[in-house]
Parts: C-alpha cells; sequence; structure tokens
C-alpha cells in the first residue's frame, strides 16, 4: 500500500514525514484539502497588502467619521467614559452616583484613563488633540475584528 500523502503548503508531507516530525516534537499545522486554497508565499504577502490597504481605508473612514461628524445621541456616553477618564488621570472633575455607588463598570473608563496617561506622559495636554488620539485608537481597535478574523 502506497504512503498516503497529505498538502500541506505548496510542500506534500507522506505519512512518514508526519511520523518523524511528530516524534522529533515538531507537528506541522495540517488543513484539510477539501474546499482549502493552499497559496504560495508571493499569493500570500499579495493577500496581506490588500488586507492592510483595506485596513488602511477603514481606519481613515472610521477616524473622519468619528472627528468630523461628533454625533452624541446620548450625552452619557462623554460623561460616563470620557470624563471619568480624565477625572482618573488629571486628579479633578465630578464622581457620578454610578460610580460612587459602584453600579457601572471601571472598564471602559479605565482603559481610556490608560490612554489619556500616555498621553499625558508624552505631552499632550490639549483636550481636542489627546480626542483626537482616542478616537484614533478606538477606530484602529474597531478594525482587530476584522483583522483577526482574516487571520
Amino acid at each position: 500500500m502506497a504512503p498516503s500523502h497529505q498538502q500541506y503548503g505548496s510542500r506534500r508531507l507522506s505519512s512518514t514525514d508526519l511520523q518523524s516530525s511528530v516524534h522529533s516534537g515538531y507537528v506541522p499545522r495540517l488543513r484539510s484539502t477539501e474546499n482549502t486554497i493552499f497559496l504560495n508565499s508571493r499569493d500570500q504577502r499579495q493577500l496581506l497588502s490588500v488586507l492592510s490597504l483595506i485596513l488602511l481605508l477603514a481606519f481613515l473612514l472610521r477616524l473622519y467619521v468619528a472627528v468630523s461628524f461628533p454625533n452624541i445621541n446620548h450625552p452619557d456616553e462623554v460623561f460616563q467614559y470620557i470624563e471619568q477618564a480624565h477625572r482618573l488621570v488629571f486628579k479633578y472633575g465630578f464622581i457620578p452616583w454610578e460610580y460612587r455607588d459602584a453600579i457601572r463598570s471601571w472598564l471602559v473608563p479605565g482603559f481610556l484613563a490608560g490612554l489619556l496617561k500616555v498621553f499625558a506622559i508624552l505631552g499632550v495636554s490639549q483636550p481636542s488633540i489627546y480626542l483626537f488620539l482616542v478616537a484614533a485608537t478606538l477606530s484602529a481597535l474597531s478594525l482587530s475584528v476584522v483583522l483577526v478574523g482574516f487571520l
């Protein structure tokens, strides 16, 4: 009986290759050949460049919308997040009852406070600049779902 072969990237692996690689501690990542497209390294680079271009354009579009149309549907989104992050970093501001009584989570304001602290350490003290940088960071983070889904 001929050894079975399985496609791995642009190289075919036999069952003997697989057994020896398993015993040596190296286990190649094998995918089913059914409904799978195997790309060579040149095609992979091209695909990653297209993905990078798409992500860059999506980032610029999201940032443009975030900065050009600061549509606040709920005033709480500024007061409950940015204001509380600002209060944590710059040591002044009002503590709303939701935070005083521990009803709201500190996760989002804490993350934003970390960003504002980094910006303050870098010397950024103008609200218009650090709000732009917060918008840029959140725009970039929103694209992480697309990147992870692609990879």
